[in-house]
């Protein structure tokens, strides 16, 4: 049927991505998006083949593509998210990476993603607070001890930052 068919092209452009065949991924994704799939996965797997080739453009293309799939999900969002940021597109980073927590809002990654875009655009309030989030989930992470100093020290608390660099230290 249409739906193993579909899946094992994915699951084939997968395994040629793993042997470092990038050409044969883009050959079986393109080979699926011609067809009647426009699946979030197909588009994802683009997007990866893109990324090897460091085609980043066409990557940020097959990502905005995905999101536009009637199964676009927060993994989805969360990677044009964070090619957006990349690509130092503040807003749209932001758009998508609200989009993923509106579909998992407890995500640690997506936590973390959306306070590293707020701080770009120096929405320093909402860092914070999602900062503060992605560590209530996770004591024992020295990187979001840091994230959260960096947001402090912006906002200009620095003995708060001090502090969390300190924490950050002695993990």
């Amino acid at each position: 049927d249409q739906f193993v068919g579909d899946n094992a092209t994915i699951l084939l452009g997968k395994i040629a991505l793993a042997q470092n065949q990038p050409q044969e991924a883009l050959i079986a994704y393109s080979r699926l998006l011609r067809g009647t799939n426009k699946s979030a996965d197909a588009w994802l797997g683009m997007a990866d083949v893109y990324a090897v080739l460091q085609q980043s453009d066409k990557e940020l293309e097959a990502l905005n593509s995905a999101s536009q799939a009637p199964d676009a999900n927060s993994t989805t969002w969360l990677r044009l998210g964070q090619q957006q940021l990349r690509a130092k597109n503040g807003s749209a980073a932001l758009s998508a990476l609200q989009n993923a927590l509106r579909l998992a809002p407890r995500a640690l990654t997506i936590l973390v993603e959306l306070a590293r875009a707020e701080v770009f655009v120096g929405q320093l309030s909402e860092a914070r607070e999602h900062g503060k989030q992605a560590l209530a989930q996770n004591q024992n992470d020295a990187d979001l001890w840091l994230l959260n100093a960096t947001i402090a020290q912006r906002q200009g608390k620095l003995t708060d930052a001090i502090e969390h660099t300190k924490r950050a230290q002695s993990l």
